[in-house]
């Protein structure tokens, strides 16, 4: 067996095949997952579909520069936007070389891997919403240029920088959203940004400049949204009778999703720039005043950093660290929002707990809303629920709380009493994982509509993963081993080709000759 057949074999009966598979695999990873929002209980798709990504901290600058010709330092060196890779080329030191290359491609094919996720899941799926939790960036300490280049990234990566929630989309378009197809159609375009640590810091080293100039390159930090379902196609004739029996209270309020785009960074003392914190307070203020005892009102809250949970529950545990007195005393490193502010956002914002006007059971059927949260790569499910008496909260795992049973003592006692947990009032949090490829690539899927048989907001959290970012890489190096062994057989058919067609000329020729002899 020739070389040449060998090859063949190779290309048509190993790569050929291997590279389409492959290729159907990434370009269709969600159809293979079976990702999709989940429907409502008629089949219908649910008239809110949340996409969340979370934490895909785009490095630049500050990690190239050790490779850099020189290893010039932060102040001195230049920026990615105006180096060229003769700027990593190191003639005396070939592994330096190497090495600085290597990561040049490497953030290259990280931004690709990032913009697959995104496409693949906007275009498939069809969300009505997208969201980006925070840590949009890898540093927070990057000087104002090279912010300007990773966020020019960023909207390369995210469908461009008509995506942007600006304050005049907030002032037309974040009212109540019922039929009105001009705004629907404008928030399936948006992308909502909300700010992390890193990408404006944690509260003991945020200020004015920083928020300034996030809100000036991803859109507004603080903000609420009103979604209101057309509903008006879909309700049964017994729908609308039991909505009837239900009083005239109830039917003064029309079904309300609100999404509470929340800076929860600056929340917890002390903190170096108050007024930023009064920023902050004033939308949970807002969000208050608007807020409806009735359950046909829900929240969705949208923000950075986790609730307070034990140590144990997710990868995170409660962390607080602060700045030496010299320095502000200001916190410096937070991976939970403090007990205290966690159980202010339950109650100002979901009105958890509620009074006693009605029965448990009910009050625990009806989920006041929910939270999404970034931070936290590896992810976390957790349902915050109110036991009340010398307890108060109770946090267990969503899995653990579906199947009625509980991760903590306080919960077990409260079950000896007689008081089934199951039966008490709730909200569930999703801290969403990674999308970063070290984390799989994950993609977070909320789904909610209204419920007319119990009257209020059902919601539902589905995951989708590609993989880590080397089914990507090895997808694409495949097909440049196809593409290039295609190149060499195909080179090599035209050589054998042309070597055939002279071969015929000289056979010809001597044809000829013989024939003219005679």
């Amino acid at each position: 067996m020739t070389i040449k057949n060998l090859l063949i074999i190779i290309h048509l009966d190993l790569l050929l095949p291997l590279a389409v598979f492959l290729n159907l695999y990434l370009y269709f990873y969600p159809v293979f997952h079976f990702c999709a929002f989940t429907p409502q209980p008629d089949g219908g798709a649910a008239p809110f579909r949340l996409l969340a990504l979370a934490d895909p901290q785009l490095e630049g600058d500050s990690t190239l520069l050790k490779y850099r010709a020189g290893q010039p330092t932060e102040a001195t060196a230049p920026t990615t936007g105006t180096s060229s890779l003769w700027d990593y080329v190191h003639p005396t030191d070939i592994g330096l070389t190497i090495r600085g290359l290597g990561k040049v491609l490497d953030l290259w094919g990280n931004d690709l891997y990032l913009r697959h996720i995104f496409r693949s899941t906007r275009q498939m799926l069809a969300p009505t919403h997208t969201i980006v939790l925070g840590d949009l960036l890898g540093s927070q300490w990057i000087s104002d240029e090279e912010f300007k280049i990773r966020g020019e990234r960023f909207w390369r990566i995210f469908g461009g920088e008509e995506g942007k929630v600006t304050s005049e989309d907030v002032q037309r378009y974040a009212g109540d959203i019922a039929a009105d197809e001009e705004a629907r159609a404008v928030w399936r375009k948006k992308v909502i940004i909300v700010p992390g640590n890193h990408d404006i810091g944690y509260a003991g080293d945020m200020d004015w400049n920083r928020i300034t100039r996030f809100e000036e390159m991803f859109g507004v930090a603080n903000y609420i949204v009103k979604f209101m379902p057309n509903t008006s196609s879909s309700v049964s004739a017994s729908n609308i009778a039991g909505e009837a029996a239900q009083g005239e209270e109830s039917q003064k309020i029309p079904p309300t999703l609100r999404l509470v785009i929340l800076n929860s960074l600056p929340l917890d003392s002390p903190i170096f720039d108050p007024t930023i914190q009064d920023a902050s307070y004033a939308l949970i203020d807002q969000s208050l005043e608007s807020k409806s005892p009735s359950l046909r009102q829900s929240s969705l809250l949208l923000t950075h950093l986790p609730l307070h949970k034990p140590a144990g529950l997710c990868a995170d545990a409660p962390l607080i660290t602060h700045y030496p007195a010299h320095h502000g005393g200001g916190i410096k490193e937070q991976n939970h929002l403090s007990e205290a502010v966690s159980e202010l956002l339950l109650d100002q914002i979901f009105g958890v707990p509620a009074g006693d006007d009605e029965d448990d059971n009910d009050k625990a059927k009806k989920e006041p809303g929910m939270i999404l949260t970034g931070h936290d790569h590896v992810g976390c499910d957790v349902r915050h629920t109110w036991v009340g008496g010398e307890t108060g909260w109770n946090r267990s795992s969503w899995e653990e709380w579906q199947h009625g049973e509980t991760a903590r003592a306080e919960a077990t006692e409260t079950a000896k009493s007689g008081t089934r947990e199951d039966g008490l009032q709730g909200v569930r949090e999703v801290t969403v994982r990674s999308m970063m490829g070290e984390f799989g690539g994950n993609a977070g899927l909320v789904s909610a509509w209204f419920d007319h048989e119990s009257d209020s907001w059902k919601f539902e959290y589905q995951t989708c993963k590609l993989g880590i970012q080397h089914v990507w890489w090895t997808v694409h190096i495949i097909d440049v081993i196809v593409a290039i062994t295609g190149a060499i057989l195909f080179m090599a058919y035209k050589r054998d080709e042309f070597r055939n067609a002279e071969a015929a000329a000289r056979v010809q020729e001597v044809i000829d000759s013989c024939k003219k002899d005679e």
